[in-house]
């Protein structure tokens, strides 16, 4: 029963958040600024078929994950240097 209400509740969320976008485009009414919800569905409906739109997603999403992948390198580099010193090492307890 909690979770019917908590998926009412984000569906709710997300309702709300749509037409305030929509209302915005609406308002501003020039799509070089802020395209609409029901815009950016149907391009997004269009793009999916094709390989090209396919590609692009995975070469961010190496993108994104090789800067993950780095920045937690350097922490890992960064607790080592500070640690260096003091016998700490990141596999020794708190």
């Amino acid at each position: 029963m909690k979770q019917t209400k908590k998926s009412r509740l984000w569906l709710a969320a997300v309702v709300f958040w749509l037409v305030v976008w929509q209302g915005a485009a609406m308002a501003i009414g020039q799509e070089v600024f802020l395209v609409s919800p029901l815009q950016a569905f149907g391009t997004l409906v269009q793009l999916l078929p094709q390989a090209e739109f396919w590609q692009r997603v995975a070469f961010s999403a190496g993108h994104i994950l090789l800067g993950f992948v780095l920045g937690g390198g350097a922490v890992c580099c960064w607790l080592w240097r500070r640690s260096a010193g003091s016998g700490w090492t990141p596999f020794s307890p708190p």
